[in-house]
């Protein structure tokens, strides 16, 4: 026996709320955006997403509603235009009235760069096909005792769910993850009415559990009348403060006069100043005066219509200003072993406190004083931190200490991968150096600049400009990588990029403010920089069989230095602890011995450098 599916439709009255998701209920808020992924199923309203489908959001609790939201439809207003979204997901972090974009719905409305910007919005009607119809879908482990439904393709969100059983509607509770969960199970086949936000009400009976295939109604919601006159709209909250943030007791004058009606109707204000404090004026001023962050919210009346609180956050500090950390470090480019001497005297406290110093030296070492000294061991790449504390508050200073082992400077590597995330970084570089072999030729690049903020988990701009228009004037490079900044080893991969050798993958890093890539596979380095000198970090050959040594060690007015083939044109350079070459000298013929001269030099360590055709070593003496 064939079963006959049939749908019967039933439209009623609206209910009180019934304008929620008609065209005449604006609301204000601001826009940021996310990494939308489109052919997906997946955010709190468990919605599939389309391969070709950006144009969604999560939406902030408020107007959420508890998963009422899903699957409703926003048309978005910013400063470039509009556009429509749909409700697939809930921003809780979001305050009322704010809506969580794709970067591509956030471009039709804003530029990617602002990040946060201020919006209206509306429901509306989704722009569905005229063959759209709403589906009904059944979770996965639904049967006949334990059923959970979800509705999908919706031109108004659904708010109500109901099944008939023993000629009485059972209503059924709608959960945060946007499925109306029976936990008693529904026979099957059912009969379901369905209210849509708008008021209107859907009879559909036959429907047959069928968690594979989603369940065709061959019916769609309409928008009905009283939903589309000119009905009166919410007036919009706003208002400036002045200051934002200060010491306490802290007096702000508060301005609401910015607010507005579109219909031109005389406005209320409400204000709650987070400190117990109230006031119905326009005007008014407030001082606070514990130690803390307030919320302070603004909310707007016309006599009809009342709009979402605005609100803002004042900060009031204590009186005491935190030190400022500052130091010197002498040498910070030197040969291994190396003694730093550290000096924090220019350190300050506005309130003339006492300062305690805490030195960690980024070797696993730490110190204290306002000067100190410190030997470095072994080569490498050392971060040195000043904490001053006035008891209260503290301030911190970074420099980084470079300690090679003579051989021509650091490593083009410049310590990546790195252990940390990396750091933000918003700059524009005019100079661009390719270190090493097999890199891009970028002698037509110019101007590459780099937003990444790191405490907001946001890169939004990674571009190339050229000089003769080749690929283009203008690269943004946004679209054409993948990155994971926010990590440790952070790194990066560029694909389809128009320059010859650029695409593939680099580790990354900043180093002294410039921003470097490093081939991961094809041993070269881009260096971004504003300065006019590539760094020197390519180093010199190893010495394989140079066999030399030192003499007389300590030594006191020459040192002479034997080996078997010290040949014509040898390179012979003395140099201090600090890296400072103080005298060179060219063997002019084939020779055993060569003496130095060191009269003249003070007590301490030094080191000797001798180059022959790049072969290179270094010896260490003590000067007596």
């Amino acid at each position: 026996m064939k079963l006959k599916f049939l749908i019967i439709i039933a439209y009623v009255s609206c209910y009180v709320n019934c304008v929620a998701q008609c065209n005449d209920s604006i609301k204000s808020g601001e826009a940021t955006f996310y990494g939308g992924v489109a052919g997906s199923e997946g955010g709190n309203c468990s919605l599939p997403v389309a391969a070709d489908d950006f144009m969604h959001c999560a939406l902030n609790n408020t107007d959420y509603d508890g998963s009422n939201a899903c699957g409703a439809c926003l048309e978005i207003t910013g400063s470039l235009g509009k556009t429509i979204v749909k409700v697939v997901d809930r921003c809780p972090e979001c305050k009322p009235g704010d809506v969580d974009l794709t970067q591509q719905a956030f471009s039709e409305v804003a530029n990617p760069i602002d990040g946060r910007v201020p919006i209206i919005w509306k429901f509306v009607p989704c722009p569905l096909a005229a063959s759209k119809t709403i589906k009904v879908n059944f979770k996965s482990g639904s049967t006949k005792y334990w059923t959970a439904i979800q509705f999908r393709d919706l031109k108004h969100a659904v708010s109500k769910m109901e099944y008939l059983k023993d000629n009485a509607w059972v209503n059924v509770e709608r959960k945060l993850f946007n499925f109306f969960i029976e936990p008693a199970g529904i026979e099957s086949p059912m009969q379901l009415r369905i209210t849509s936000s708008v008021g209107e009400e859907l009879i559909l009976k036959d429907i047959v559990i069928n968690t594979n295939t989603d369940f065709d109604t061959k019916m769609q919601f309409s928008t009905p009348p009283n939903c589309g006159g000119e009905p009166s709209q919410e007036p919009i909250a706003s208002f400036t403060v002045t200051p934002e943030m200060g010491v306490a007791p802290l007096e702000v004058s508060f301005d609401g006069t910015s607010s507005s009606d579109p219909n031109g109707d005389s406005i209320t204000y409400a204000w709650d100043f987070g400190n117990g404090e109230t006031s119905t004026l326009a005007t008014p001023k407030v001082t606070f005066t514990e130690i803390k962050t307030y919320t302070v919210s603004l909310t707007v009346s016309d006599g009809t219509n009342t709009y979402v609180p605005v609100n803002q956050d004042i900060v009031v500090s204590d009186s005491n200003i935190a030190p400022v950390a500052d130091f010197t470090a002498t040498p910070t480019l030197s040969i291994a072993p190396v003694t730093v001497s550290f000096d924090a005297s220019a350190s300050s406290d506005a309130n003339g406190d006492t300062l305690t110093y805490t030195w960690d030296f980024g070797d696993g070492n730490t110190g204290s004083g306002i000067t100190v000294v410190h030997e470095y061991i072994t080569v490498g790449k050392y971060t040195a931190i000043l904490t001053v504390s006035d008891g209260s508050k503290t301030g911190t200073k970074t420099t980084t200490i470079n300690v090679t082992d003579g051989n021509g400077g650091v490593s083009c590597a410049f310590g990546t991968p790195t252990t940390e995330a990396l750091p933000a970084i918003n700059s524009a570089f005019e100079n661009i150096y390719v270190i090493g072999n097999g890199g891009p030729n970028l002698d037509n690049a110019t101007n590459f600049t780099i937003n990444w903020d790191l405490a907001n988990n946001g890169l939004y701009q990674f571009s190339l400009g050229t000089n003769n228009g080749i690929p283009d004037w203008y690269i943004n490079l946004l679209p054409k990588i993948t990155q994971n900044f926010n990590t440790t080893k952070p790194s990066i991969t560029i694909t389809d990029s128009g320059f010859t050798g650029l695409d593939g993958a680099y580790w990354t890093t900043v180093d002294t403010g410039n921003f470097v890539l490093v081939s991961k596979t094809g041993g070269f380095t881009i260096y971004f920089s504003k300065e006019t000198a590539a760094p020197n970090c390519e180093g010199t050959l190893p010495l394989t069989a140079f066999s030399v040594e030192t003499f007389n060690n300590p030594v006191q007015d020459k040192l002479v230095i034997k080996g078997e083939d010290i040949s014509k044109g040898t390179s012979v350079s003395l140099i201090n602890i600090s890296g400072v070459v103080l005298k060179t000298i060219l063997v002019q013929s084939n020779s055993k011995e060569v003496e130095l001269n060191t009269a003249n030099l003070e007590s301490g360590m030094y080191f000797v450098k001798i180059n022959y055709e790049q072969r290179e070593k270094t010896l260490r003496i003590i000067r007596n």
